[in-house]
């Protein structure tokens, strides 16, 4: 009934932001603020168990208040509490507050990528993928394993290194859901991590023919990166961040870069 609605939105904006909107005379403030209060906390336990990292870097009062900014700045499009990590992340990708650390959005994404890939509902037994030679054969990636850069070393940070400054090259890293169900993260080298893009953007070939592709674009001596990569290609096998080969030989297919 629209004499409902007024009052109601503005005990939501109240207890959103208690600062910028009154409550309403009707309401008893000491209530609504317990019940603010309870609202605030359930947030940030239930965000601070899908980023544990960030509130510990950050420290509790400041992820409460960061917390205390998306509950009365961000409009959630779910109404489900498993989506809402996604929201948070949102809504640190579009803050603009420059006392936040350079590394902000960075650390959410590392953490947010941890809980997208365990609640993934792929099984990876699914995937077409026979045991075999990735050099020779065409390599099938783990599509739960997810090459990442990023300019902070974001694995490795810790509230005693909050004001360390970007790594001088990029952090490249992996993450990946395996066999066993384990989300893990792996650091790789430059040339590993571009090899892993390639064989997951580009059309399929062989192992060989994709180093071969590389060895072109970085203008480098074929064999130089045909023995770096089939010793790289066979580490990632080991890992699991790729699953195997395409069943039924090398159905291969041309090029394209990452």
């Amino acid at each position: 009934m629209p004499e409902a609605t007024d009052p109601l939105r503005a005990l939501v904006a109240h207890l959103r932001e208690p600062g910028a909107a009154p409550l309403p005379a009707a309401l008893p403030g000491r209530r609504v603020g317990l019940y603010r209060e309870l609202v605030l906390r359930n947030l940030v336990g239930l965000l601070g168990a899908s980023f544990p990292v960030l509130e510990r870097v950050l420290g509790g009062e400041r992820f409460r208040g960061l917390v205390a900014d998306f509950l009365a700045r961000h409009r959630c499009r779910t109404p489900y509490f498993p989506e809402l990590p996604g929201e948070f992340l949102q809504f640190l990708a579009t803050r603009q507050e420059p006392r936040d650390p350079p590394w902000l959005l960075e650390l959410a994404r590392h953490e947010w990528v941890e809980l997208a890939l365990a609640n993934d509902p792929l099984e990876l037994g699914e995937v077409p993928a026979v045991p075999g030679d990735p050099f020779e054969g065409v390599p099938v990636p783990n599509p739960l394993a997810l090459p990442l850069a990023y300019r902070f070393p974001v694995h490795r940070l810790r509230p005693e290194h909050a004001d360390a400054p970007p790594s001088p090259s990029p952090t490249w890293l992996v993450a990946l859901r395996g066999r066993d169900d384990r989300v893990r993260f792996l650091e790789v080298s430059a040339r590993s991590f571009a090899l892993l893009c390639r064989l997951r953007e580009s059309p399929p070939a062989t192992g060989r023919e994709h180093l071969l592709a590389l060895a072109e674009a970085w203008s480098l001596p074929a064999r130089e990166l045909l023995a770096e990569g089939r010793a790289a290609l066979a580490r990632l096998m080991e890992l699991e961040v790729l699953l195997g080969v395409r069943p039924g030989g090398a159905e291969t297919g041309g090029g394209g870069g990452c």
